[in-house]
């Protein structure tokens, strides 16, 4: 059973049909309260988050979080490490997608990047959410 955020009507999976369309629906980890309209995100893992824990959770060699880069390391935006939805479209919004070019230009106080022409600072925290394929290329 699910319980409506906004308006508390309680309603099962099938009754939440959020995208009856979509070809996505089992995956998607959004239901819509039949009552009120109103979309909830579950926190079910969807396709990618399924395949990540077949996978397991360890990174790929060659793949490493913008944290452990040094001054001066370009690489390409392989992915984020974290799952919550919140900061992954925090960072999308910011212009920071999975396959642009990166490069880290300082690490303290904060971690300064440079994606395409425009740069960034964040705390470590976020840092260690954007997963970075290096590339063998340095100024």
């Amino acid at each position: 059973m699910n319980k409506c955020s906004f308006c508390g009507y309680e309603f099962s999976d099938e009754a939440a049909q959020s995208c009856a369309g979509c070809f996505l629906r089992r995956f998607c980890g959004k239901l819509k309260c039949p009552r009120c309209g109103y979309e909830i995100f579950t926190r079910r893992p969807g396709i990618i988050g399924r395949l990540r824990k077949r996978k397991g959770n360890t990174v790929t060699a060659g793949h490493k979080s913008l944290a452990d880069l040094h001054v001066g390391d370009r690489g390409q935006i392989s992915g984020f490490s974290t799952y919550e939805p919140k900061k992954i479209r925090k960072l999308m919004s910011l212009g920071i997608y999975p396959g642009l070019l990166i490069r880290l230009l300082q690490v303290f106080p904060a971690y300064v990047f440079q994606v395409g022409y425009t740069q960034f600072a964040v705390d470590r925290e976020i840092a260690r959410e954007i997963q970075v394929t290096l590339t063998a290329d340095k100024p």
